[in-house]
């Protein structure tokens, strides 16, 4: 596990034979990334996350993973809570 990355994922039978789920599968998952900083704590849905992931995965670089580290220290500092559209 990294500090950045997808969220870590149970492989179940569907998530296994869909190519899309498998390609976002390739990348080590981490603590924080980038489905955490933009939708926060709320209950996602597998096509949410799934976009999420497949983006991470396609434009994933330092400067990618350095920005959402940045949010995801700022997020967890923040007095206010977690604000997603800050």
């Amino acid at each position: 596990m990294s500090l950045i990355g997808p969220r870590p994922r149970l492989v179940g039978a569907l998530a296994a034979s869909d190519p899309l789920w498998r390609q976002a599968l390739t990348v080590t998952p981490g603590i924080s990334g980038l489905e955490q900083v933009t939708l926060g704590h709320s209950p996602t849905r597998d096509a949410q996350a799934l976009r999420l992931d497949l983006r991470y995965v396609r434009q994933r670089s330092l400067a990618l993973d350095l920005r959402l580290l940045w949010r995801t220290l700022r997020i967890s500092l923040s007095a206010n809570g977690y604000s997603p559209r800050e």
